[in-house]
Protein backbone atom coordinates (compact mmCIF):
# COMPACT_ATOMS: atom_id res chain seq x y z
CA UNK A 1 0.00 0.00 0.00
CA UNK A 2 2.78 2.40 0.81
CA UNK A 3 4.19 1.78 -2.66
CA UNK A 4 0.81 2.51 -4.27
CA UNK A 5 0.39 5.71 -2.24
CA UNK A 6 3.86 6.89 -3.24
CA UNK A 7 3.09 6.11 -6.87
CA UNK A 8 -0.19 8.12 -6.72
CA UNK A 9 1.57 11.07 -5.06
CA UNK A 10 4.33 11.03 -7.68
CA UNK A 11 1.69 10.90 -10.44
CA UNK A 12 -0.23 13.85 -8.98
CA UNK A 13 2.98 15.84 -8.63
CA UNK A 14 3.85 15.15 -12.27
CA UNK A 15 0.37 16.22 -13.42
CA UNK A 16 0.63 19.45 -11.40
CA UNK A 17 4.06 20.22 -12.86
CA UNK A 18 2.74 19.58 -16.36
CA UNK A 19 -0.26 21.88 -15.78
CA UNK A 20 2.03 24.60 -14.39
CA UNK A 21 4.31 24.20 -17.41
CA UNK A 22 1.41 24.58 -19.83
CA UNK A 23 0.19 27.66 -17.94
CA UNK A 24 3.68 29.18 -18.13
CA UNK A 25 3.86 28.34 -21.82
CA UNK A 26 0.49 29.99 -22.50
CA UNK A 27 1.50 33.07 -20.44
CA UNK A 28 4.76 33.45 -22.38
CA UNK A 29 2.87 33.08 -25.65
CA UNK A 30 0.26 35.62 -24.60
CA UNK A 31 2.89 38.20 -23.68
CA UNK A 32 4.82 37.65 -26.90
CA UNK A 33 1.61 37.81 -28.93
CA UNK A 34 0.62 41.17 -27.43
CA UNK A 35 4.08 42.59 -28.17
CA UNK A 36 3.74 41.47 -31.79
CA UNK A 37 0.22 42.93 -32.07
CA UNK A 38 1.32 46.30 -30.66
CA UNK A 39 4.31 46.34 -32.99
CA UNK A 40 2.04 45.83 -36.01
CA UNK A 41 -0.48 48.44 -34.77
CA UNK A 42 2.31 51.00 -34.48
CA UNK A 43 3.36 50.35 -38.07
CA UNK A 44 6.37 48.17 -37.37
CA UNK A 45 8.00 46.31 -40.24
CA UNK A 46 8.53 42.56 -39.87
CA UNK A 47 11.23 42.65 -42.52
CA UNK A 48 13.20 45.17 -40.45
CA UNK A 49 12.94 42.91 -37.40
CA UNK A 50 14.22 40.02 -39.52
CA UNK A 51 17.14 42.18 -40.69
CA UNK A 52 17.81 43.31 -37.12
CA UNK A 53 17.83 39.73 -35.86
CA UNK A 54 20.17 38.66 -38.66
CA UNK A 55 22.52 41.57 -37.93
CA UNK A 56 23.02 40.31 -34.38
CA UNK A 57 23.30 36.69 -35.51
CA UNK A 58 20.08 35.67 -33.78
CA UNK A 59 21.28 36.63 -30.30
CA UNK A 60 18.10 38.61 -29.55
CA UNK A 61 14.55 37.27 -29.89
CA UNK A 62 12.26 38.82 -32.47
CA UNK A 63 9.76 39.67 -29.74
CA UNK A 64 12.43 41.54 -27.77
CA UNK A 65 13.48 43.43 -30.89
CA UNK A 66 9.84 44.36 -31.53
CA UNK A 67 9.48 45.58 -27.96
CA UNK A 68 12.63 47.70 -28.25
CA UNK A 69 11.62 49.04 -31.67
CA UNK A 70 8.21 50.03 -30.29
CA UNK A 71 9.95 52.85 -28.38
CA UNK A 72 10.89 54.60 -31.62
CA UNK A 73 7.54 53.81 -33.22
CA UNK A 74 5.68 55.28 -30.23
CA UNK A 75 7.82 58.41 -30.47
CA UNK A 76 6.85 58.60 -34.18
CA UNK A 77 10.43 59.19 -35.25
CA UNK A 78 10.63 59.65 -39.03
CA UNK A 79 12.57 56.85 -40.70
CA UNK A 80 12.54 54.63 -37.62
CA UNK A 81 11.48 51.47 -39.48
CA UNK A 82 14.25 51.94 -42.04
CA UNK A 83 16.85 52.57 -39.34
CA UNK A 84 16.04 49.96 -36.71
CA UNK A 85 18.05 47.14 -38.29
CA UNK A 86 21.10 49.44 -38.26
CA UNK A 87 20.42 50.37 -34.63
CA UNK A 88 20.35 46.68 -33.75
CA UNK A 89 23.53 46.06 -35.73
CA UNK A 90 25.36 48.88 -33.96
CA UNK A 91 24.07 47.70 -30.59
CA UNK A 92 25.30 44.20 -31.40
CA UNK A 93 28.72 45.43 -32.44
CA UNK A 94 29.07 47.52 -29.28
CA UNK A 95 28.00 44.56 -27.13
CA UNK A 96 30.44 42.23 -28.89
CA UNK A 97 33.32 44.70 -28.57
CA UNK A 98 32.68 45.40 -24.89
CA UNK A 99 31.54 41.92 -23.84
CA UNK A 100 28.07 43.17 -22.87
CA UNK A 101 24.58 41.74 -23.30
CA UNK A 102 23.39 42.29 -26.88
CA UNK A 103 19.73 42.92 -26.03
CA UNK A 104 20.64 45.44 -23.34
CA UNK A 105 23.08 47.19 -25.65
CA UNK A 106 20.41 47.57 -28.36
CA UNK A 107 17.90 48.76 -25.77
CA UNK A 108 20.34 51.35 -24.35
CA UNK A 109 21.25 52.61 -27.83
CA UNK A 110 17.56 52.85 -28.76
CA UNK A 111 16.79 54.83 -25.61
CA UNK A 112 19.67 57.22 -26.29
CA UNK A 113 18.55 57.83 -29.88
CA UNK A 114 14.83 58.15 -29.05
CA UNK A 115 15.52 60.57 -26.18
CA UNK A 116 18.21 62.51 -28.04
CA UNK A 117 20.85 61.78 -25.38
CA UNK A 118 23.98 63.08 -27.05
CA UNK A 119 26.20 62.23 -24.04
CA UNK A 120 25.42 58.53 -24.48
CA UNK A 121 25.96 58.67 -28.26
CA UNK A 122 29.15 60.75 -28.51
CA UNK A 123 31.46 58.00 -27.14
CA UNK A 124 30.32 55.79 -30.03
CA UNK A 125 31.53 58.35 -32.56
CA UNK A 126 28.39 60.35 -33.27
CA UNK A 127 28.76 64.11 -33.80
CA UNK A 128 26.04 66.72 -33.41
CA UNK A 129 25.52 70.30 -34.54
CA UNK A 130 23.16 71.32 -31.69
CA UNK A 131 23.16 69.16 -28.58
CA UNK A 132 20.39 71.22 -26.94
CA UNK A 133 17.92 70.21 -29.65
CA UNK A 134 16.99 66.60 -28.80
CA UNK A 135 14.95 66.11 -31.98
CA UNK A 136 17.95 67.18 -34.06
CA UNK A 137 20.24 64.85 -32.07
CA UNK A 138 17.87 61.98 -32.89
CA UNK A 139 17.71 62.93 -36.57
CA UNK A 140 21.48 63.31 -36.88
CA UNK A 141 22.10 60.03 -35.01
CA UNK A 142 19.87 58.12 -37.43
CA UNK A 143 21.63 59.72 -40.40
CA UNK A 144 25.08 58.78 -39.04
CA UNK A 145 24.32 55.13 -38.27
CA UNK A 146 26.08 53.66 -41.35
CA UNK A 147 29.21 55.73 -40.68
CA UNK A 148 29.36 54.79 -36.99
CA UNK A 149 28.66 51.10 -37.73
CA UNK A 150 31.58 51.03 -40.17
CA UNK A 151 33.99 51.98 -37.35
CA UNK A 152 33.24 48.84 -35.32
CA UNK A 153 33.99 45.22 -36.14
CA UNK A 154 31.01 43.04 -37.09
CA UNK A 155 29.46 40.71 -34.54
CA UNK A 156 31.50 37.52 -34.49
CA UNK A 157 30.31 33.94 -34.60
CA UNK A 158 32.29 32.94 -31.52
CA UNK A 159 31.34 29.87 -29.50
CA UNK A 160 29.71 31.97 -26.78
CA UNK A 161 27.71 33.94 -29.35
CA UNK A 162 26.61 30.70 -31.04
CA UNK A 163 25.51 29.25 -27.69
CA UNK A 164 23.63 32.46 -26.92
CA UNK A 165 21.90 32.39 -30.32
CA UNK A 166 20.83 28.76 -29.78
CA UNK A 167 19.39 29.62 -26.37
CA UNK A 168 17.52 32.59 -27.85
CA UNK A 169 16.13 30.41 -30.66
CA UNK A 170 14.83 27.86 -28.15
CA UNK A 171 13.25 30.59 -26.00
CA UNK A 172 11.60 32.12 -29.06
CA UNK A 173 10.25 28.73 -30.17
CA UNK A 174 8.80 28.25 -26.67
CA UNK A 175 6.96 31.58 -26.97
CA UNK A 176 5.69 30.80 -30.46
CA UNK A 177 4.29 27.50 -29.20
CA UNK A 178 2.64 29.42 -26.37
CA UNK A 179 1.01 31.78 -28.87
CA UNK A 180 -0.45 28.77 -30.65
CA UNK A 181 -2.02 27.41 -27.46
Amino acid sequence: RAFQAAFVIAGLTAVKKMADGLRDLADAGGEAGSIGENFKKLGGSASQIDKAKASVMGMVESFDLMQISNKGLLAQIPGWNRSFAEIAELGGRVADALGKDTKQSIDDLTDAIVKGQFKALKPLGFTFTDTANKALVTKEALAQLPEVIARLAPVTDSVSNAQNALSVALDEAYKRIGIAI
